[in-house]
C-alpha cells in the first residue's frame, strides 16, 4: 500500500554512537559462541544503551554475543537494526527466532510507512519507491514475528522502511529471496534458538577491458606515422617474431614508434574494479543495493 498507517506505540530507542564503552550487561555467563568472531566483535555485548534496563534486555535477545556494529542503532522487540543514513538503507537488521505453534500474521491493516524515529533527510520515503519499478523487500520478513523470541515483537514494526530495501521483485524479491526466508524460519522446527542476521550488499564489478590504446599521430615521428599508414608493420612483426629473437608484444611496438615508455602504454590498459549502483528519488536519493546477504547462527538447548 502506498499510505501512511497507524502504529501501536512502542518504547523505541535510536542512539548514535561513536565510541564503544566497556560496560557489559549484567547477565550471567554463557559458553562462547561463533557469533562472537563472525560479527567481528568478541566478547559480551557492550554498548552505552546499557543505562537503559529494559533496552539492553530487549538488545540482549536479540544480539547476545556481540554487535556487528553500534551505528545508529534502532532497538525494538525482537528486532535491533543499525540504520545508514548515507544510503538510506539499514547496515543490517538482527533477529532471534524460536518454534512456535502461533499462525502467520495477516498483512491487511499493515502499511508500509517512513520510521518515525529517523529524521526525514536521512531516511527513505514513500516516494523514493513510487513508480520505480522495486518492490519494497523487507530484511526482517513480517512473517517472522510468528517465530520471534521476543514475547511483545510487533508485525507492524516490520514495515517501517528502516527495514526495507529496494529489490527487484519477479525473480528474486516474490521468488529466491521468499524462498531464503522460509528456509531460515524452517530451521525452528530443528534449533532451539535461530539467529538471523540480514543486510544490503555494494559489490564492486570489473569493467569491460578497454581497446587497445591508440596514440595520437602528433606523438609519432615521421618514420612511426609511414609505419602506422602502411597498416601496422611494426606490431605484425612483432607478432611472427624469429627463431633466435625474443617476442615483442604489442604495447612495447606501439611504444616503440611512438617512443614512449612501453610501461606507461602497459599501465594504461589496466582495468579497476569500481562500485556502481542506482539510486531513486532526488534531491535526497535511496540506494540501490547490488546483492543481499543473510547470516544465520543456530544453537541447540542444553
Amino acid at each position: 500500500g502506498e499510505g501512511e498507517g497507524n502504529v501501536p506505540s512502542t518504547t523505541t530507542v535510536v542512539t548514535t554512537t561513536t565510541t564503544v564503552t566497556e560496560r557489559r550487561f549484567e547477565r550471567p555467563a554463557r559458553a562462547a559462541s561463533p557469533l562472537a568472531s563472525l560479527l567481528l566483535n568478541e566478547g559480551a555485548v557492550r554498548s552505552t544503551l546499557a543505562s537503559d534496563g529494559e533496552t539492553a534486555e530487549m538488545l540482549h535477545d536479540v544480539l547476545p554475543y556481540g554487535l556487528p556494529s553500534t551505528e545508529n542503532l534502532v532497538v525494538r522487540p525482537g528486532l535491533v537494526l543499525s540504520f545508514n543514513p548515507r544510503t538510506r538503507n539499514p547496515n543490517w537488521v538482527a533477529q532471534r527466532m524460536r518454534a512456535s505453534d502461533n499462525a502467520s500474521p495477516s498483512r491487511e491493516g499493515f502499511l508500509f510507512q517512513h520510521d518515525p524515529l529517523l529524521l526525514p533527510n536521512f531516511r527513505a520515503s514513500l516516494h523514493h519507491y513510487r513508480r520505480s519499478g522495486f518492490d519494497r523487500g523487507h530484511l526482517l520478513p513480517y512473517a517472522d514475528v510468528k517465530c520471534a523470541f521476543h514475547p511483545e515483537s510487533n508485525p507492524a514494526h516490520t514495515f517501517f522502511l528502516s527495514n526495507i530495501c529496494p529489490q527487484v521483485g519477479r525473480g528474486f524479491n516474490r521468488d529466491y529471496w521468499a524462498r531464503l526466508e522460509k528456509f531460515c524460519r524452517a530451521q525452528t522446527s530443528q534449533w532451539e534458538d535461530v539467529f538471523v542476521l540480514t543486510g544490503p550488499l555494494y559489490l564492486p564489478r570489473m569493467p569491460a577491458r578497454p581497446a587497445p590504446p591508440v596514440v595520437p599521430l602528433a606523438a609519432m615521428s615521421d618514420g612511426a606515422r609511414l609505419e602506422a599508414a602502411a597498416g601496422d608493420t611494426a606490431a605484425e612483426e612483432a607478432k611472427k617474431g624469429s627463431g633466435g629473437q625474443r617476442q615483442v608484444t604489442k604495447e612495447a611496438a606501439i611504444a616503440q614508434r611512438a617512443e614512449v615508455d612501453p610501461k606507461e602504454v602497459q599501465r594504461s590498459r589496466k582495468v579497476y574494479p569500481f562500485v556502481k549502483y542506482d539510486v531513486l528519488g532526488l534531491p535526497y536519493p535511496l540506494a540501490v543495493p547490488t546483492h543481499f546477504f543473510k547470516v544465520l547462527l543456530v544453537e541447540r538447548g542444553a
